[in-house]
């Protein structure tokens, strides 16, 4: 679940945002607001959001701070800034604390969602590498198991632009095929091809939005050897074809 953070003293500006842009899109499940810097602390302090879009210019404790203090309490949330042509040295002291996303007003509703897609990919990236981490201690029965499915889940992360499957797989962890399949899918909750495809997808979205690379070069990159195989697993996965999504956000 992705938590987005909107904060500004403009109250149209802030409903606007709130209620209009389809952020679901991009992978946010969850939106709130605050009206100041200060509101935007007490709302993070209640429940952390991955996500922060914050004015520049408000009343009290302005983006800049709000800034410095969500990178320095909460290092993993991403932060946009939103300022004026006027504001942009504000914007670059922000980005001195850590901020590395900032657009301009009045803000491309195209250019901020794919600002916010760029911070989902982070965010989704973090908390799979967060699940590599020692769940299960020793002596315990499914500690080999938990060990054997994290140690596939970073190969896979390192390495999906590989030719990758099953048999691959079982060879080089030295198991059977329908062990590996097995394991991978009850320590998972998923089964290995879901998840190959979805980090696929996922690095195939920023691929879209950064260059203007070819699909069949695109699919090649994330390790997809057919271009309408790619095509037909990243619409099942987004709802859109990948020509239909880099139109929509690039």
């Amino acid at each position: 679940m992705i938590r987005l953070l909107i904060a500004d003293d403009d109250f149209d500006i802030l409903e606007g945002l709130h209620s209009t842009v389809n952020w679901s899109s991009v992978g946010v499940t969850s939106v709130v607001t605050a009206r100041n810097g200060k509101e935007a602390l007490e709302v993070m302090r209640k429940t952390p959001a991955d996500i922060v879009i914050t004015d520049v210019r408000m009343p009290g404790i302005d983006g800049v701070e709000l800034s410095r203090l969500l990178i320095e309490t909460y290092p993993d949330c991403q932060v946009i800034i939103l300022s004026g042509y006027s504001d942009f040295k504000y914007a670059q002291a922000a980005m001195e604390y850590g901020v590395k996303r900032y657009l301009v007003k009045p803000v491309v509703i195209r250019e901020l969602l794919e600002a916010v897609l760029k911070c989902t990919l982070y965010v989704t990236r973090k908390a799979e590498f967060r699940t590599l981490m020692p769940t299960a201690g020793p002596g315990e029965t499914s500690g080999t198991k938990a060990r054997l499915a994290r140690e596939i889940k970073a190969y896979i992360l390192e390495n999906y632009d590989r030719n990758i499957d099953v048999t691959f797989l079982s060879e080089k962890f030295n198991r059977t095929p329908n062990y590996i399949s097995h394991v991978f899918s009850k320590m998972c909750g998923e089964s290995l091809i879901e998840f190959l495809n979805r980090v696929r997808v996922e690095n195939a979205k920023q691929l879209l939005l950064e260059s203007d690379n070819t699909l069949l070069s695109i699919a090649s990159a994330v390790g997809y050897n057919d271009e309408r195989y790619f095509i037909r697993i990243f619409k099942r996965q987004t709802g859109v074809t990948p020509t239909q999504f880099r139109n929509e956000y690039y």
